[in-house]
């Protein structure tokens, strides 16, 4: 039987996304020290079921009860990455020999409860906070990212050529190459965004990057978030969440904003547009008018610092003051009346005494 090594593993995963690449290299060296204090051999893979099975759960119990969190200072992790771990752990051993199933994971390993946070959701004031106190590529990067419903990832791989200019608002086709699942779209940048936009866009030939010159996405995405991280501090606006330790506010948040605003109107548009995987998309195959039309009718409520939206709210106030003086002006009318009727009553009384 031909013995399967580390690297070989590597190699087979080599084709997947760099982030997925990644977990599994920091998910691997978990497995690797918690075998090294159990077993004393950072290398060991279990090779018989009852093994799999016994060490398997101990390195659950571990990794979610006494494994130093580094975010968070603490012992234990978060259900939800102990899940994950679980996952890229399981198909790692499978691979190297070890006979553990998913079936087995499923029948015979005790696993915690995935948990579901109360994730904070950005405000339109703390957005316009946010965007004035970054440099003007970042502003317009994160105002892209709002926009458009975009991954970190895509934005900092998209060059002029994936942009179609000369329509009522800028197209963007995301390429394979950089979507996450491969799959390419369509998606749009809205009229305030463009504004922003253009004077960054006339100095770039069509090969270049929009947002960066580094061509390693890693670094880039990984100092995007750094970046606003550093920016909220100052702001007030560093919460964490206490199971994680993670930031409350991170750059999925503006992405975030976006499939929240367009989901209120069509959830099956916004998960089109933002590459969210849904229900029976794969038949949902609207014309890129058709895309551009339905866009243009929720656009309004991408918008964060343009007229439009003022409009709006001033719109909304006017109706409301309007409304309010209508009722105020019913309430004195019906005053004047039962004034009357009390002045009748009272009338008709004394000629009766």
């Amino acid at each position: 039987m031909l013995k399967k090594t580390k690297e070989d593993f590597f190699n087979k995963i080599a084709i997947k996304d760099f982030k997925t690449v990644e977990a599994y290299r920091k998910r691997i060296k978990l497995w690797e020290e918690f075998a090294e204090k159990r077993v004393g051999k950072s290398g060991y893979i279990p090779k018989t079921k009852e093994d799999s099975i016994d060490i398997f759960q101990l390195f659950i119990n571990w990794y979610s009860l006494e494994a130093v969190n580094h975010r968070t200072k603490k012992k234990g992790h978060h259900p939800n990455s102990v899940i994950g771990a679980a996952a890229s752990v399981r198909k790692y051993l499978f691979y190297r020999g070890s006979p553990l199933t998913k079936d087995d994971v499923q029948e015979h390993i005790e696993m915690p409860r995935k948990a579901e946070k109360d994730l904070r959701g950005l405000k339109i004031d703390e957005i316009q906070t946010i965007l004035n106190s970054l440099t003007y590529p970042d502003k317009v990067l994160f105002m892209c990212q709002i926009s458009s419903g975009m991954r970190i990832g895509e934005i900092v791989q998209l060059r002029k050529k994936h942009l179609i200019l000369d329509t009522e608002r800028i197209m963007v086709k995301i390429p394979t190459t950089i979507a996450k699942f491969h799959k390419a779209r369509t998606t749009f940048f809205s009229k305030e965004t463009a504004s922003v936009l253009k004077p960054i866009l006339k100095k770039l030939d069509d090969d270049d990057l929009i947002f960066t010159k580094n061509t390693n996405v890693k670094s880039v995405e990984s100092c995007k978030g750094q970046t606003l991280a550093r920016h909220l501090e100052p702001l007030g606006l560093n919460q964490k969440y206490e199971d994680s330790g993670n930031n409350q506010i991170t750059t999925h948040s503006f992405r975030a904003y976006f499939i929240t605003k367009i989901s209120r109107h069509d959830e099956n548009l916004a998960k089109l547009l933002a590459g969210e995987k849904g229900y029976l998309l794969q038949y949902d195959r609207m014309s890129d008018e058709e895309k551009l039309e339905n866009y243009m009718d929720f656009e309004k409520d991408l918008l964060i610092f343009d007229l439009v939206r003022k409009d709006e709210e001033i719109k909304k106030l006017r109706i409301a003051n309007t409304e309010i003086a209508e009722m105020k002006e019913t309430q004195l009318e019906q005053s004047q009346t039962i004034a009357l009727l009390r002045e009748a009553i009272l009338g008709k009384m004394k000629k009766i005494s």
